[in-house]
């Protein structure tokens, strides 16, 4: 049996931490002019360098690269659960000034320019970001991870039908002869493909893939799958359709109901990873799945995540915002004005966010008649334990677990920030070795699996 853990923490620290003018800059990132740049890139800058933006203490996770061709640019690895679908997209850089040590970099969120100016040290960049009055820090430390292949998929081909297309995705089984208990594997925002990478960045971490592998030395088989609209799926999602988070949940759904049909699987669970947590405890529901996992998922509303992290732009901007968040939450499309708020809730954007904002995390897991485990790292730069705490208290009968040391691409890592964000892009890192075991234990205890 699983224990509800608590870790002994001190302050509740606020989940899915990304600050609104960090989410804007992600979100716009349309470059101003260029100025000559004094040197010529140098082999010591060129190649990718993995680090964050580090706001009012906040995090947005990113890479840049600088190209031998001496073009840059920036990967948004991830934004948290903000509503905003920058994550998984790239972005030029212009304006690039190489003058050793210092290394300089333009670019503009909306009609504000941001300014990126820092000292190269060996295989680190630090310096100052500003945009718009914020002022932040940001790191970098080269990573080597120079893309250009793709990533060797673990498991069989597996499809689901849906009525615009077939959804992709891969089943791992375990050694023996079955049939097997199942795990649905949902992924999380945004372009997040099946393997827990942002498709179309050349960073990886594979923490998905490496759990499905993971969950079969345990006698668990399992299926990940690209969402609709990402990597091998997106051809399901329409050119001109819009995205709703209900399509998402519908899909899930229609896994689990197509897995319990299946003579090899004897029991059907749901792992959902970050937003996937919330696609994955409806889905659970909806298509009767025997137990529910939640790793890294949001506690709170993502309406109120959004107010949360716009609580700090100028009171226009905000109330302006506030309004517009109002309206989504009641069903309704919204006018915008400024070119900032155009970021974040853009025609384009808001069918899905009014779908996202009609399901309250803490609402739907506790409509869960079936086992329920909400996993959460004390080193998650992107989801607070604060969140996990809100899911645990909306389910009471829910088995809680606070990881120690594990970070939100699923690893065992120091508390120095450093060490945390190069996790990102090292695939070759094992997993936290208590996520493996208590994601069995409670999956074997669940789903009435005997012990192998």
């Amino acid at each position: 049996m699983v224990s509800r853990k608590r870790n002994g923490l001190g302050a509740r620290g606020r989940g899915v931490v990304v600050d609104a003018a960090v989410v804007a800059l992600a979100a716009g990132l349309l470059l101003f002019s260029c100025a000559p740049k004094e040197q010529p890139f140098s082999s010591e800058l060129i190649g990718s360098w993995q680090g964050a933006i580090v706001i009012q203490g906040r995090s947005l996770v990113i890479v840049v690269h600088f190209d031998k061709d001496e073009k840059a640019r920036m990967d948004v690895v991830s934004t948290g659960s903000s509503g905003s679908d920058a994550a998984g997209k790239s972005f030029p850089l212009v304006n690039v000034r190489f003058r050793p040590p210092h290394v300089d970099f333009d670019l503009q969120a909306g009609s504000d320019l941001a300014a990126f100016r820092g000292k190269l040290n060996g295989n680190r960049i630090e310096g100052s970001f500003e945009q718009a009055g914020y002022k932040g820090t940001f790191g970098l430390a080269k990573s080597g991870t120079q893309g250009g292949s793709e990533p060797v998929e673990s498991g069989t081909p597996v499809t689901l039908q849906t009525p615009t297309g077939d959804l992709y995705g891969s089943l791992v089984l375990p050694q023996g002869d079955g049939p097997f208990p199942v795990v649905l594997i949902v992924s999380g925002q945004g372009a997040m493909d099946r393997n827990g990478n942002m498709a179309g960045v050349n960073v990886r971490n594979n923490s998905l893939e490496l759990l499905s592998d993971a969950l079969a030395r345990r006698g668990f088989a399992s299926v990940r799958y690209d969402k609709r609209g990402v990597g091998a799926s997106a051809g399901a999602l329409r050119a001109g359709a819009h995205l709703l988070f209900s399509n998402l949940i519908q899909d899930a759904a229609g896994w689990v109901d197509s897995l319990k049909g299946d003579k090899r699987f004897r029991g059907v669970a749901v792992l959902g990873y970050g937003e996937g947590a919330l696609v994955g405890m409806v889905a659970a529901r909806q298509a009767g799945a025997g137990a529910f996992v939640s790793v890294a998922g949001p506690g709170e509303p993502a309406d109120a995540l959004l107010k949360e992290q716009l609580a700090g732009q100028p009171p226009a901007i905000r109330n302006q915002a506030y309004r517009i968040i109002d309206l989504l939450a009641a069903g309704k499309e919204a006018p915008v004005a400024g070119s900032n708020l155009q970021n974040l809730f853009g025609s384009a954007d808001q069918p899905y966010l009014i779908s996202k904002f009609r399901y309250n995390p803490q609402v739907e897991i506790a409509k869960l008649t079936v086992p329920v485990l909400i996993i959460q790292g004390t080193n998650d730069l992107q989801t607070g334990v604060a969140e996990a705490e809100l899911l645990h208290k909306a389910a009471p009968g829910s088995y809680m677990d606070l990881i120690r040391g594990m970070n939100h691409v699923l690893r065992d890592v120091p508390s120095n920030a450093q060490a945390n964000l190069a996790s990102y892009a090292n695939p070759d890192l094992p997993l936290d070795g208590e996520l493996v075991n208590v994601t069995a234990e409670f999956l074997r205890m669940a789903l009435k699996v005997p012990p192998p």
